[in-house]
């Protein structure tokens, strides 16, 4: 399992994601909130929830029985109910009192049963919650030139749920995430045609909180993108005396940011994630 608390992008992301989830307030009270999510024994995003949201409801999923007590152990605070077993295995049993934000963060390349989970939230999740769900979009390793992706897709999702007129060459490189936001999102909005009236787009709404959705100046937020627009987070690894450096022309001097001996690229990968950029130390805790 990889250590999420040290990876820059999953970092920028966690932080991006809260942004958008603040606004939530304008349909319900963000503390109300439930949080489902697979915490691992780290917990980095119900540790999040929680300080930064308010969010004391919380459960997580560990598929591995075996670190389910590593998981308890490490669970930040007592209002984390760890539950041991597949995600596939709860959701069509949880109960869904109110309005719940659920992160699917799965490792791995996608699988049917995924998609089935999206199925079950989907159904069954309140008007006002948020389903998110995380995918393994690193292109299936095949001979040269890439041949059989399709088949290993349609082997583990079926070819009903690949788009139509998907090739190989579109399962390789950042054109790979397309194809899987895609799946993911027709998943979604063919399960929903059971339930009216609602729409979805990352939140599950009812007829009653369209009209304060549309409110909220979603666009305005850094990591909000509409339709199938990706934002792609690539940063540069940077010292922190680079870091200090830029910082001090921020946020007036955005379009003209300099730094000795640093690329184009790299000084405007880091004038646009900035605010959630992070900085470790190497800590001697006894």
């Amino acid at each position: 399992m990889p250590d999420y608390r040290i990876r820059q992008a999953k970092h920028v992301e966690r932080l991006m994601i809260v942004d958008v989830l603040r606004k939530l307030d304008h349909l319900h009270p963000i503390a109300d909130y439930a949080y489902v999510g697979f915490g691992a024994q780290y917990f980095v995003d119900f540790s999040l929830m929680h300080r930064t949201l308010g969010i004391s409801n919380m459960v997580s999923l560990e598929y591995e029985e075996a670190l389910v007590p590593r998981c308890e152990f490490n669970k930040p605070f007592d209002s984390v109910d760890v539950r041991a077993g597949a995600s596939w295995e709860h959701f069509g049993a949880m109960n869904f009192d109110g309005p719940t934000i659920v992160w699917a963060d799965y490792v791995g390349p996608i699988q049917a049963a995924m998609l089935g989970d999206l199925d079950t939230l989907a159904l069954r999740l309140p008007p006002g919650s948020v389903l998110m769900a995380t995918l393994e979009a690193e292109p299936d390793d095949v001979e040269l030139p890439p041949h059989g992706r399709l088949e290993l897709l349609e082997q583990r999702i079926g070819a009903d749920a690949i788009p139509n007129g998907t090739t190989d060459a579109d399962l390789g490189g950042w054109d790979n995430a397309a194809v899987l936001s895609r799946i993911v999102d027709n998943q979604i909005r063919s399960t929903v045609t059971n339930r009216v009236p609602i729409t979805v787009g990352g939140v599950i709404l009812n007829d009653a909180m369209r009209d304060q959705f549309d409110a909220v100046p979603w666009a305005m937020l850094d990591g909000y993108r509409s339709g199938q627009d990706a934002l792609r987070i690539e940063l540069p690894h940077l010292t922190m005396r680079e870091l200090a450096h830029l910082d001090k022309q921020l946020p007036n001097g955005l379009d003209a940011l300099t730094s000795p001996g640093l690329s184009d690229d790299d000084i405007k990968a880091y004038g646009e994630f900035y605010r959630y950029y992070p900085r470790y130390a190497l800590v001697d805790v006894q």
